[in-house]
């Protein structure tokens, strides 16, 4: 590169700070900065300012394109400049007119910063007012050298659906949507009965289903309503074992204890597990 003279402008008030000298110590990006003096050397002249960030957003957002941009992968990339938003609503502008303040003394007033700003872009004396003066002058305009405050307001845009609908055309409508509703109640239901099974599909799916067959041995699993009064939190969640001697269907078992007596009831095989005896 055959650049002598190089002027950076940054919106990182501590990058600058730091790159001129002030508050470096306790820097956590020291090797970046002795790398980034080194550099500075190659040049014949080099500056570094500070500009507000509200000012600097079109250079960030080009900035942070190019930090995360992969050549690879892209050629190029358009950049699109949004010049309307994208709503109904219509923004009308007012203007009023700044009164002068009592005092007679144009240069006395605090119009005067506001008016020689938005002539020629003069800004007072000192950083702090200098940028303080720039959001404050957009709220104001001058026409023919008189000073004007802007107001905006909201004006709502009429959509095409309600400018173009008509009573006839609303009535029309309406009839349509009664002729059709036992149409839709029929859809609405066949999405029903699809949501169901899907539903249903992706329950089965993680089910396991215990199936026994006559002569096995099982345990059943003990609830509050057959759990022996005053057993407390240590007694057995299984009980048994007992022989399965009916399949009643559908997943349901009759079964009779080691004794020989038949229970009365038949269970379900989710409150069954299949029984192991040891030999010894």
């Amino acid at each position: 590169m055959k650049i002598q003279h190089l002027e950076v402008i940054s919106d990182s008030l501590l990058m600058v700070n730091q790159m001129n000298g002030v508050h470096n110590k306790g820097c956590q990006d020291d090797s970046y900065l002795e790398v980034t003096r080194k550099l500075i050397k190659e040049f014949k002249e080099f500056k570094i300012d500070q500009v507000p960030r509200n000012l600097n957003t079109e250079e960030d957002a080009l900035a942070n394109l190019g930090s995360n941009f992969n050549p690879e992968e892209f050629g190029a990339i358009p950049l699109v400049h949004v010049l309307s938003l994208a709503i109904e609503k219509e923004l009308t502008m007012n203007v009023y007119e700044v009164q002068a303040d009592s005092i007679g003394k144009e240069d006395g007033s605090w119009t005067t910063p506001l008016k020689e700003y938005l002539l020629d872009k003069t800004v007072p004396i000192g950083k702090v007012a200098a940028q303080a003066l720039a959001p404050k002058a957009s709220k104001y305009c001058l026409i023919s050298k008189v000073l004007f405050k802007k107001s905006i307001a909201e004006v709502e845009v009429p959509t095409a659906r309600y400018e173009l609908m008509t009573e006839e055309k609303n009535q029309a409508e309406l009839i349509h949507n009664l002729d059709t509703v036992e149409e839709l109640s029929d859809d609405a239901k066949m999405r029903m009965a699809a949501y169901q099974q899907e539903v249903a599909r992706s329950f089965n799916k993680n089910v396991r289903a215990r199936v026994f067959k006559l002569g096995d041995w099982v345990l059943r699993k003990v609830y509050e309503n057959t759990r022996e009064v005053n057993a407390g939190k240590l007694a057995p969640n299984w009980e048994g074992p007992y022989e399965i001697i009916k399949v009643v269907g559908n997943g349901a078992y009759r079964h009779r204890n080691a004794e020989g007596k038949e229970v009365q009831r038949s269970w379900n095989a989710a409150h069954l597990k299949l029984y192991h005896f040891w030999r010894v």
